[in-house]
């Protein structure tokens, strides 16, 4: 069984807080919620509460949400931050979102918030999966260059639709290629073939043109 949410939030009235937990509860969310109100406290719960998502006004007396924003990006960019307040207009609205805000809801519109942390954590969610792929695509491309590298060998894909042809690092390498340098077209490629195997390299290419 998955361990209760951490839901920290900011916000520096008790009322609206405890609003926001009701709403919350009563979607049926799991959690352990944290309320502060100062930067100091805000960096602590960072660092020893590790939130699952944060919660933070868009107004406080010494702090606001734009500047824990900001340190959310720079210490846990992966953790979920949806803004509240009681008013916010449409171009504010906007530039909380380009400055990395995941969600934004008015405090007269709680019922949306349930809504909202659960699709910032489907969002978090996708964005981990997919770190995870591309980490894994990065060390098998790492592994194979380097087994390529220890073999002496390389490799090369045509992509027929396009006329491309791709090298990996190893191939440029034996050739003496410039990856930067080689245009990539087909033409490219046959201009490294010795002038003995053009023609059934040629060939093989066109056995395997795609049907149309």
């Amino acid at each position: 069984m998955a361990p209760p949410l951490r839901i920290l939030i900011l916000e520096d009235v008790p009322a609206d807080a405890e609003l926001e937990i009701r709403e919350l509860r009563a979607a049926g969310l799991e959690f352990t919620a944290l309320q502060v109100e100062t930067r100091d406290a805000f960096l602590a719960a960072l660092e020893e509460f590790r939130p699952d998502v944060i919660i933070s006004d868009y107004r406080l007396p010494t702090f606001d949400g734009v500047a824990a924003l900001r340190l959310v990006l720079e210490k846990a960019p992966e953790t979920p931050f949806i803004i509240t307040t009681g008013s916010l207009d449409e171009e504010t609205a906007v530039d909380c979102m380009k400055a990395g805000a995941w969600d934004y809801v008015l405090k007269d519109r709680l019922s949306r918030l349930p809504l909202a942390v659960r699709g910032a954590l489907e969002l978090a969610t996708t964005r981990r999966e997919r770190a995870r792929a591309d980490d894994a695509l990065r060390r098998n491309q790492e592994d194979l260059a380097e087994a390529q590298r220890l073999a002496k060998l390389g490799s090369w894909r045509l992509h027929i639709p396009i006329d491309h042809v791709t090298w990996s690092d190893e191939l440029c390498r034996i050739f003496g290629v410039d990856p930067d340098a080689f245009g990539g077209t087909y033409a490219a490629f046959l201009e490294r073939v010795h002038p003995d195997d053009r023609a059934s390299t040629g060939s093989s290419r066109r056995q395997v043109r795609p049907r149309r």
